[in-house]
């Protein structure tokens, strides 16, 4: 929506559904490890800075999952960081015999795409936020709508 404010778009002005959330925030899980907790709450901060009617009480079990799976993600960058992400394999003499992709990086790769639709979800992607109606907090209304915004007037 704010995309087609900026572009002065007509559309911009249509009453577009907004999320119905909780006025609480909704309680982090208590079987969350510690490092998922202190991604609940980081993570909480920032959505309810997009908007605050975004969350609501029944989100807990996904932003939970959200939390897990980044934690899970975390410790596989963590270990390609520090062995890299393939193993080479040698026959008895040391020679390289193959390559073989570490499971670590496959599973990098699996939760990083689960966290990406998750973040999705939530509006924590540029092209998401547009979708859930929190966008018009950061973005500020272009001045002149209509056709002038295609003309470069100098007075």
């Amino acid at each position: 929506m704010a995309i087609k404010r900026l572009h002065g778009s007509w559309r911009a002005n249509v009453k577009q559904a907004e999320p119905i959330g909780d006025e609480t925030t909704p309680t982090c899980p208590g079987w969350l490890c510690d490092p998922a907790k202190k991604k609940w709450f980081e993570v909480v901060q920032q959505l309810r800075r997009i908007s605050e009617s975004l969350l609501s009480s029944v989100d807990v079990q996904a932003l939970a999952r959200y939390c897990t799976i980044w934690v899970l993600w975390n410790k596989c960058r963590d270990y390609i960081e520090r062995n890299g992400e393939v193993l080479v394999v040698r026959d008895k003499k040391g020679r390289a015999k193959s390559i073989k992709t570490l499971p670590q990086a496959r599973l990098f790769l699996r939760y990083g795409e689960e966290l990406r639709r998750i973040e999705s979800e939530f509006g924590m992607t540029p092209s998401a936020r547009t979708k859930v109606g929190g966008e018009s907090k950061y973005i500020e209304n272009k001045k002149g709508g209509g056709k002038s915004r295609f003309f470069n007037f100098r007075e």
